[in-house]
């Protein structure tokens, strides 16, 4: 008996229905696209890869279904006699549907190693920026302390009060300024400002570096260099100099207990300690550091 013309295509949608199952189910189980399931129960053949292959969708479809896998076969075979290939076994059946069904999407097996690889690219790229930013060096300006503000000197007595102003000046205090007098009616041999006032303008006369030398001063220590050097220096803990120093540069302190010098490049640097020219502080290229105080600081005359 000869299937009529869309009797075929019918009778399979109605297998399907009556068990509830949709397209995209028996395309997930048989491995065949949506297309050529949909293409069978129309009874257009176009999308089918012909041959046994039709054949073999037919059976897979029919399992699924609920029907007689050979007798839906033959009545495929009756509506399309063209179509006369043995038939395929099951397990050739399903190779060629996967594969059929691979050539009809990208592959998802390839789609994945990509993103992957991609994944895998970037976070080398962002450790390797990470690394190089950690490798920069930090950089920093040292604001160096500013020189204490000096009142300038008073003007002179008269001639007519000088021998009276000397003699009221009262015993000095330990600071060395007269207990309970103004500092304008001392005389500016006792004036600790006027003095200080009066070696700074010496200093400026003579082109060198103003350092005001505290009253209870026991250390004035004096450097300079003759090629760049990177200097640290502290006076009784205070933070004086603390960078890289050019050719001609000339720095000056004063503490009362103890200097802290430390230079980069020893041999670049000459320096004095309390008016005495020192001793070399060791050799070019190696760092040297010496702790000056009241008691070593003649040791490091010449």
């Amino acid at each position: 008996m000869t299937a009529d013309r869309g009797d075929f295509g019918a009778r399979l949608r109605a297998a399907r229905e009556v068990r509830g199952i949709s397209l995209k189910q028996i395309a997930a189980s048989t491995k065949i696209s949506v297309l050529a399931l949909e293409a069978l129960e129309r009874e257009d053949i176009s999308p089918l890869p012909g041959g046994l292959f039709s054949r073999a969708f037919v059976r897979a479809y029919a399992k699924e279904v609920g029907l007689d896998p050979e007798q839906t076969v033959r009545e495929f075979v009756e509506r399309f006699p063209n179509d006369d290939d043995p038939v395929l076994s099951e397990d050739a059946i399903r190779a060629r549907a996967s594969r059929h069904d691979q050539d009809s999407a990208p592959s998802r097996a390839g789609l994945r190693w990509l993103g992957f690889g991609i994944t895998i690219v970037l976070i080398v790229a962002f450790f390797g920026v990470q690394r190089c930013v950690m490798r920069q060096p930090v950089t920093g300006q040292v604001v160096e302390p500013k020189a204490p503000v000096v009142p300038p000197p008073a003007a002179p007595a008269p001639q007519g009060q000088a021998g009276a102003d000397t003699a009221a000046v009262p015993a000095s205090s330990p600071s060395g300024n007269p207990s309970g007098a103004d500092p304008d009616q001392v005389p500016a041999s006792q004036n600790p400002a006027v003095s200080a006032a009066t070696q700074r303008q010496a200093a400026e006369q003579v082109g060198q570096p103003t350092a005001i030398e505290p009253a209870n001063a026991a250390l004035r220590l004096a450097l300079a260099v003759d090629g760049p050097c990177w200097v640290s220096a502290k006076a009784d803990g205070k933070q004086i100099v603390r960078r890289t120093m050019q050719a001609g540069e000339r720095v000056e302190m004063t503490a009362a207990e103890v200097i802290v010098l430390t230079a980069g490049n020893p041999a670049a640097v000459t320096y004095t300690v309390n008016g005495a020219p020192g001793r070399p502080l060791g050799p070019a290229n190696q760092v040297a550091t010496v702790v000056i105080n009241k008691s070593n600081a003649q040791s490091f005359a010449r």
